[in-house]
């Protein structure tokens, strides 16, 4: 769960240093789950992730690390545009000229 929260962090290109406590939290939350499916306990499990599962969900939501989150936020995100996209962009601006 932390590498994939890493990840995600990594590519929220719109975050500052007033979000370093939040992102501290998930990293945390995300650390914790991790730590109890090592256990293989699995009420264990179900207990953490069940109780910090939603809470790191929200959390990275409000960071805009949900499709809603970021739609919330007005996060443009960096898409790879190819040679296509570059014709069709292209093509909608004479059109709508």
């Amino acid at each position: 769960m932390l590498r994939a929260v890493n990840k995600a962090i990594r590519g929220m290109h719109w975050l500052t240093e007033a979000d370093e406590a939040a992102v501290a939290q998930a990293r945390q939350y995300a650390r914790l789950i991790d730590e109890a499916v090592e256990t293989d306990d699995v009420a264990g499990v179900r207990k953490t992730a069940g109780w910090l599962g939603p809470h790191l969900t929200g959390l990275l939501k409000q960071l805009g690390g949900t499709p809603e989150g970021r739609k919330s936020l007005a996060v443009e995100e960096k898409r790879v545009k190819g040679r296509l996209a570059e014709l069709r962009a292209v093509r909608d601006a004479q059109q709508s000229a």
